[in-house]
């Protein structure tokens, strides 16, 4: 899996920070950091997928319901 060295600094150069994921609004893994397997990946991209899904919907129906076209 292919292994951007930003997400890399990101993980050595962050306090806190013990693993990173560049994920597609898509949901497909774009780069992981050291240390993640390919199932972990695949897994929090589905999550990422879901909640971005989820995300962009309610705000659709809040500005339904409100009549603001930016929400």
């Amino acid at each position: 899996m292919f292994r951007p060295q930003f997400l890399n600094d990101l993980v050595t150069g962050t306090a806190g920070v013990v693993a990173a994921i560049h994920v597609s609004p898509e949901g497909l893994v774009l780069g992981t950091s050291p240390g993640i397997d390919t199932s972990e990946a695949d897994h929090w991209a589905a999550v990422m997928a879901a909640l971005n899904a989820a995300s962009r919907h309610s705000s659709d129906i809040i500005g339904h319901r409100t009549g603001d076209s930016s929400p």
